[in-house]
């Protein structure tokens, strides 16, 4: 069973005219036209990794955050890759998409994991 989370545009802060600045931490995440290595990111030293549910190359993945990142107002954001070699990097990650409603004429953010999911753990930072 996936729990899920929806985040409504409604819900997300408005950002007009406003365009932060990102501080990217790339951790050898490359670029390069054709990479499909799936790629995860965590913002603000957050607790969860997110990746994207879908296959995409590394390129669509940024633009897929950055776009994320932006509407929850997130600062620095840490990219690497899903598995190093053969190992998997990391367990705590939750999958996230961005659907739009007709209905509603809005876009919105849904966030699955095999585990109950708040939006605000997306925020939530890490204790070391």
């Amino acid at each position: 069973m996936i729990d899920r989370v929806a985040a409504p545009a409604a819900a997300l802060p408005e950002r007009k005219g406003e365009m932060m600045k990102l501080k990217w931490t790339m951790n050898g995440v490359t670029f390069n036209r054709s990479n499909y290595r799936p790629v995860i990111a965590r913002f603000d030293n957050t607790t969860c990794w997110l990746s994207l549910a879908a296959c995409t190359t590394t390129s669509g993945f940024r633009a897929a955050v950055r776009e994320l990142a932006t509407a929850y107002g997130a600062k620095p954001v840490e990219l690497k890759y899903f598995y190093d070699d053969d190992n998997q990097t990391e367990t705590n990650v939750v999958d996230f998409m961005k659907l739009y409603s007709e209905e509603l004429d809005k876009s919105y953010f849904i966030f699955r994991n095999g585990k109950p999911l708040e939006v605000e753990m997306l925020r939530k930072p890490s204790i070391i």
